[in-house]
């Protein structure tokens, strides 16, 4: 019996870098498919909460309503306008300016003030709604 375990131990120490290679092929085998079925898994837990989340925001989601006052801007235009028409007379009667210029800046002063006049009290304030 002694000398089969020897003999055993012998072919075992001459095969010795050949198991030790196959252990090792098989411990990394064994952590690359650990580590990528583990990757996998969080994956798809990230993306079930993602997909999830999405669905709560989307179902739970009013649209946004801001209203903003335009009245400023109107008088900031209307302003324009007034200096525009006052500064063009000057300088029409002074430097021989042509009638072009002026009457295209009387035409964009006086649609500017059409369309504010047109739309009334209720231009003053505009609603915008965005679904976020």
């Amino acid at each position: 019996m002694s000398q089969e375990k020897v003999d055993e131990y012998k072919k075992e120490k001459q095969n010795r870098s050949k198991i030790m290679k196959k252990e090792k092929f098989e411990r990394r085998l064994g952590l690359t498919i650990t580590l990528v079925l583990l990757a996998a898994l969080i994956g798809w837990f990230c993306w079930a909460v993602y997909g999830n989340a999405k669905a709560t925001a989307e179902a739970n989601a009013d649209p946004v309503t801001t209203e903003l006052d335009l009245s400023m801007v109107e008088s900031y235009q209307t302003q324009l306008s007034n200096y525009a028409d006052s500064s063009s007379g000057d300088t029409a009667s002074e430097s021989g300016a042509s009638d072009e210029s002026v009457t295209a800046a009387d035409l964009s002063a006086d649609s500017a003030s059409e369309s504010t006049s047109a739309a009334g009290t209720s231009a003053d304030t505009q609603t915008v709604s965005s679904a976020s």
